[in-house]
């Protein structure tokens, strides 16, 4: 871990919906407003808030 930085960072490579699953029993909620421009935040449509 780097200074300043949290928070957990999840890679979906499957594409069956896996990740999804995983967010919800973690009482995560997709994020759709994650700002693309944003280098430091994932640009998909796998972002989900914390």
């Amino acid at each position: 871990a780097q200074p300043g930085v949290r928070g957990l960072h999840i890679t979906d490579f499957r594409n069956d919906e896996t990740l999804e699953r995983l967010m919800t029993d973690l009482g995560r909620v997709r994020d759709l407003t994650t700002n693309s421009s944003t280098t430091n935040e994932v640009k998909d449509d796998h972002a989900y808030s914390a």
